[in-house]
């Protein structure tokens, strides 16, 4: 069979690693008896479910979309007569303004544990075509979701050329996943284990990066750059991890003092930014240290101060009561004006003589109708520095780096920072901070078992509740969420028209 051809798509959805299907059908007699397009959807929702990439921001299990589930399985009666059987449903609700979370019941879940677990090698499919490594660890061709375009635009990426595995320490991986008390970690943990068992580069995982609109390199085999630090810990300690100290603000800072201006707020948030957080976790009646950084990251990217779950994403993160609190906070209310004062001065920084908005990458911004709004093209910019940078570090240090992160990397052996410090500001005009740390050694529990213990799937009386409208695992106004901003399958707005 021939080789996939990666530089025609990206691999997301309808990948499949070899054996999952065969051991599903000896394992599970249900799944057996459906038809063979339906245990391909079925065992496409259950290697999904292990993807961090799908993870839900409030349940165990995986938040699938509403145009996730359509791409998949299309006729809205078979999947609802299907699905049932396999997957337990938490609906997704008017208050928590989130996706419904899907989880496999145990029979199918210890089923996944078994075949993660399994140290037998397998390959990778996609589309039924058996996948061998790209010449290339970065396509050639931009990702373009638009779907006038009929072909991407050449990739700014090209020529660079990072590591194209990723190595892993199975030994460690095992032993964490076996004792860490996250279930997800577990997860993610057995997952890796599974990928680096490939027939591609055996102890390694394969790597391939699509850049995005704004110059960002997505890692689009596996989904690797959305694996917990925990977990990455364990599976290449040893190795060294850089990240840019606090990067958009400091971005934002950076680039208003070229400019002439004053970040006041910003500086202190980035001097006691700890201290911030504890204060308006506490502030909030301690809905969580991520959850308030997660908001503060939100307001450089246009976030609103509305406490309105239908009109804003930090009432969707917070809930109503602790949004209400966050946003009537004079710190927030500080930072908020001065992003969107400052933000307007560095938009018009990056226009070009041909009335376009161009970033650090020298990548246009889509225009959305006649006018962008200042939060998009700040965000553009941004991530356009922080991209450059990124791109800088591998230009200098080449297949060393190991793993690229959106503000950060892995590399294989200690780099040197200053050096670095310099390359950056040469390329970009900003002077950064690198933070560096080593990944430590992952020490697991002593005393703990082997076994893998799902959470309690069983579904109530009445088991698997679906309402009657095609966006049945999103209610009417429930536009959902997700972990990682960039994730090809997300909930969106429900159409207003007939």
């Amino acid at each position: 069979m021939p080789p996939y051809d990666v530089g025609m798509a990206v691999l997301s959805s309808s990948t499949l690693p070899a054996g999952l299907l065969e051991h599903l059908r000896d394992r599970c007699s249900d799944f057996a008896d459906l038809s063979e397009r339906h245990q391909r959807h079925i065992a496409q929702m259950l290697w999904d479910f292990a993807n961090n990439r799908y993870q839900h921001t409030r349940d165990f299990g995986a938040a699938f979309s509403v145009e996730y589930m359509r791409d998949l399985w299309g006729n809205l009666r078979t999947r609802n007569l299907v699905v049932k059987d396999f997957f337990h449903c938490v609906q997704g609700d008017n208050i928590s303004n989130l996706i419904s979370s899907f989880t496999p019941y145990d029979f199918l879940g210890e089923a996944l544990v078994e075949f993660l677990e399994d140290p037998k090698s397998f390959a990778v499919f996609k589309d039924g075509k058996r996948i061998h490594m790209p010449p290339n660890v970065i396509l050639s061709r931009a990702a373009n979701s638009d779907p006038t375009v009929t072909h991407a635009k050449r990739s700014v990426w090209v020529g660079v050329k990072p590591s194209p595995t990723l190595p892993i320490n199975q030994e460690a991986l095992l032993e964490f996943s076996r004792s860490a008390s996250n279930p997800r970690q577990r997860m993610s943990a057995l997952r890796l284990l599974k990928l680096s068992r490939n027939t591609l580069c055996p102890g390694s995982i394969p790597l391939l990066y699509e850049q995005k609109s704004t110059g960002r390199l997505a890692e689009v085999f596996f989904a690797i750059q959305n694996t917990q630090r925990e977990v990455l810990s364990a599976a290449l300690h040893g190795h060294w991890d850089y990240d840019l100290n606090n990067a958009h603000f400091s971005i934002l800072s950076a680039w208003a003092k070229r400019l002439g201006k004053t970040t006041p707020v910003v500086d202190e948030y980035m001097r006691n930014r700890k201290e911030i957080r504890i204060q308006l976790n506490a502030h909030c009646n301690d809905v969580g240290l991520e959850k308030i950084k997660e908001c503060l990251i939100a307001l450089l990217y246009g976030a609103p101060l509305h406490t309105n779950p239908d009109l804003a994403s930090i009432p969707q993160v917070l809930g109503t009561e602790a949004a209400e609190l966050f946003t009537a906070h004079p710190f927030v209310r500080g930072l908020k004006k001065e992003i969107l004062t400052v933000g307007k001065h560095i938009v018009n920084d990056t226009h070009s003589n041909r009335g376009c908005y161009v970033n650090a990458m020298g990548i246009e911004a889509k225009l959305l109708g006649k006018k962008n709004p200042t939060f998009k093209l700040l965000c553009h910019a941004l991530q356009g520095v922080e991209a450059l940078t990124l791109k800088t570090v591998i230009e200098h240090c080449g297949e060393d780096i190991l793993l690229c992160m959106h503000d950060g990397w892995v590399s294989r052996r200690r780099l040197d920072c200053d050096k670095l410090k310099s390359l950056i500001y040469s390329a970009t005009g900003f002077d950064l901070e690198i933070e560096e740390q080593q990944l430590p050694k992952y020490l697991p529990e002593v005393g703990l078992g082997s076994a893998w213990r799902f959470m309690d799937s069983t579904p109530v009386v009445g088991g698997f509740v679906i309402s009657n409208s095609p966006q049945w695992n999103a209610p009417k106004n429930v536009y959902g969420r997700v972990t990682r901003p960039d994730v090809a399958h997300r909930a969106k707005k429900p159409s207003s028209k007939p």
